[in-house]
């Protein structure tokens, strides 16, 4: 009953909470993809490219992790003193592994923002998904290219906002989904000990 009241009566409350946040995701998503792409055509798809790349980089190290379990260690008898220490060297270098393996994801996922912007704001001024236009002559002496690949400040932090506009649903759609899911198994359940089951499999 503890075990009900102290976990699952939380997974229900937070259902409830967050479950408007996957479609509002969505259209988040669309949203900023179709503002991102007003501003820089095609390069954007570098730029989405790479956060999805680094999302899932980071899904599959989380992944890793979470496949490690730690031996407690309680009140073990002197005769398996021996067998203890073994395992406590193993379990060391799992415990270094994770930490190594935590410190790149964490590098990684804060490195994500800079390596986006970086790289589609490198692909939108060199043009290189798109031709360049010909130039404009202006007032007869002076030739500036016509370039739709111009950054501005206006541009840069729209740019800016919008990735980080889109990074937050790409984050939060996966763990929405998985926070969601309550299952039952076998279960029956009654609002009585002798009462007839309301619930069961």
């Amino acid at each position: 009953m503890v075990n009900l009241l102290s976990v699952d009566v939380n997974r229900i409350m937070e259902l409830f909470m967050y479950s408007y946040c996957t479609w509002i995701a969505l259209v988040q998503l669309i949203l900023s993809f179709y503002l991102l792409w007003q501003q820089l055509g095609m390069a954007t798809l570098i730029g989405i490219g790479l956060l999805l790349l680094m999302l899932l980089l980071n899904a599959g190290s989380m992944s890793f992790l979470q496949r490690f379990e730690i031996i407690k260690l309680y009140a073990w008898e002197y005769a398996f003193a021996a067998q203890v220490t073994e395992i406590r060297k193993s379990e060391l270098r799992d415990l270094l592994r994770i930490i190594i393996c935590w410190a790149c994801a964490q590098l990684f996922w804060n490195m994500t923002p800079f390596v986006i912007l970086l790289s589609t704001f490198t692909v939108y001024t060199r043009g290189v998904l798109f031709p360049l236009s010909t130039s404009v002559p202006t007032n007869g002496s002076e030739v500036i290219p016509n370039r739709p690949s111009f950054l501005n400040a206006e541009r840069i932090f729209v740019s800016v906002s919008l990735f980080n506009l889109l990074r937050e649903p790409l984050v939060a759609l996966p763990w929405n989904e998985n926070a969601a899911v309550i299952q039952f198994r076998d279960a029956a359940f009654s609002w009585t000990d002798t009462g007839p089951l309301v619930l069961s499999k």
